[in-house]
């Protein structure tokens, strides 16, 4: 199925290269005026949309633009490209709706990959922001000193609003970037079981719905806000 892409990147430069990028692939770039003119046939079927956007404006022009298009067209997807993210952006921009991040240097193979996941509903996190991420909490002040009772020291943070482990974080880690469960599992040296049951008590922790509720629940709670 061809999905409608718009492009609302304010650098030229970008939006020739997603163009060429997104050439063949099942997402068909189309001129913002014409996506315009077809509101109304599209009012019923928006969740085949799909809006990328760029970085170039102000962070509060950019969360706006965010905002403006999950409301304006319920049930679309919204994708942010940038050079580089900062974690406080990130999730500033998750908070607003946004669906994925890219970087402007993934190759065209892992951009159709990345689009691809969040049209199934799943975010999408660049690998290097989440490294970073875990890297940093691993050895932060604000992990308390592990009660070995299990293998597994419960981590307090004051945003969380229930106990996670540490490989529950870990997990949560994995999900944010779109993960599959196989392949946390090959990563940890865990079965595909032993995640799927991680899975489901991260969720009831936290009182999320799937993995997808999840990683966006993480993205907020978890990354330091700007």
């Amino acid at each position: 199925m061809q999905v409608k892409t718009v492009l609302l990147c304010k650098s030229f430069m970008l939006r020739v290269a997603l163009e060429h990028m997104l050439a063949g692939s099942a997402f068909a770039v189309q001129n913002k005026a014409d996506d315009e003119n077809e509101q109304d046939r599209r009012s019923q079927r928006s969740g085949d949309h799909l809006f990328i956007l760029d970085t170039a404006s102000p962070l509060d022009e950019t969360l706006a633009e965010v905002t403006s298009l999950k409301s304006q067209h319920p049930g679309s997807h919204v994708v942010v490209v940038s050079d580089s993210f900062d974690e406080g952006i990130l999730a500033r921009l998750c908070a607003e709706g946004a669906d994925g991040f890219c970087l402007t240097s993934s190759n065209e193979n892992i951009l159709v990959k990345a689009l691809e996941l969040v049209m199934l509903g799943e975010g999408y996190f660049p690998s290097a922001s989440v490294r970073n991420f875990l890297d940093r909490r691993m050895t932060s002040a604000v992990w308390n000193p592990p009660n070995h009772h299990d293998g597994e020291g419960p981590v307090t943070d004051g945003a969380l609003k229930e106990q996670l482990t540490s490989r529950e974080v870990e997990i949560l880690g994995f999900l944010m970037n779109g993960t599959k469960n196989r392949d946390i599992a090959v990563s940890l040296n865990l079965s595909e079981a032993t995640i799927k049951v991680y899975i489901q008590g991260i969720l009831k922790k936290i009182g999320a719905q799937n993995r997808t509720q999840a990683a966006m629940w993480a993205t907020s709670a978890l990354l330091p806000k700007a």
